[in-house]
């Protein structure tokens, strides 16, 4: 197996909606996130940094956010 190069990029998520924005956090976490940092800027907004594998930082950064929107369908990316 040949070894991919590591891309490390952050992305902001606003949360449509949401009352508790580390219920979001955690469930991130626990399921498609788990190799992130994830950060709360506000009550609407999240922030999370990535450190992924890939051929690519395109093909990183668009499996890290369908990681996102597969996890939290009512986010949306920012930047």
């Amino acid at each position: 197996m040949q070894n991919l190069p590591t891309y490390e990029f952050t992305l902001t998520f606003r949360l449509a909606n949401v009352s508790d924005p580390k219920s979001v956090v955690q469930h991130l976490y626990h399921t498609t996130c788990h190799d992130a940092l994830i950060c709360i800027l506000d009550n609407q907004h999240i922030e999370i940094s990535f450190e992924r594998h890939a051929p690519s930082l395109t093909l990183a950064k668009e499996h890290a956010i369908a990681n996102v929107f597969e996890c939290v369908p009512y986010a949306s990316l920012v930047g």
